[in-house]
């Protein structure tokens, strides 16, 4: 087979002119397919990119909640080990009352405490219907937790603001506050 100059360019532009498309669209099926996005996926690339940000939100706040876990657990720690410590310093100064010949015994102190449980959800629930979010931002404020409360709506905002001041054992606070800029709310 003897081919002269012109039939090889010819053969060659041929073969270039649909090898060119065929590799270009390999290219492009496999870089479309590697792709976070599935090929066939209903859900746009705007929405997959907003739910991933949302997953590494998450994350995140997963992460600093671990964190305060950790950092509550090591405080409780502490408390527990000062509370036994003042535990031994009370029942040293009773023996040495009584070695003192003091025989009478004090009243143990009166601690009040809520016998009414706080109903997180409920408490929520009126929030929500009766602050506004500015309102709920202040009420924030005064409880010490503006760095704490997050939330778009005004219910994700109130349902935050319970949360931190559960976490912080303020709720009671929380309640007395509401109570006070809201008195016809069913606060319990």
């Amino acid at each position: 087979m003897n081919l002269d100059i012109n039939e090889l360019v010819y053969i060659l532009l041929i073969w270039l002119s649909l090898s060119i498309p065929a590799s270009l669209s390999f290219y492009f099926y496999y870089k479309r397919r590697s792709e976070s996005v599935p090929v066939n996926s209903p859900i746009s690339a705007a929405t997959y990119a907003t739910m991933e940000q949302t997953i590494r939100d998450m994350s995140i706040r997963m992460a600093e909640l671990e964190e305060a876990q950790r950092s509550n657990s090591l405080l409780i720690v502490e408390i527990e080990h000062e509370l036994a410590l003042w535990r031994a310093y009370a029942r040293l100064t009773y023996k040495r009352i009584r070695e003192l010949g003091d025989t009478e015994h004090p009243a143990p102190p009166d601690v009040q405490r809520s016998t009414v449980p706080i109903n997180r959800q409920n408490i929520q629930k009126e929030i929500a219907a009766r602050f506004s979010m500015d309102e709920i931002n202040d009420l924030a404020f005064q409880l010490g937790l503006q760095d704490d409360v997050a939330g778009e709506t005004v219910s994700s905002r109130a349902k935050s603001l319970v949360l931190a001041a559960g976490r912080r054992d303020i709720l009671p606070k929380l309640v007395e506050i509401a109570k006070r800029d809201r008195p016809s709310g069913t606060w319990q």
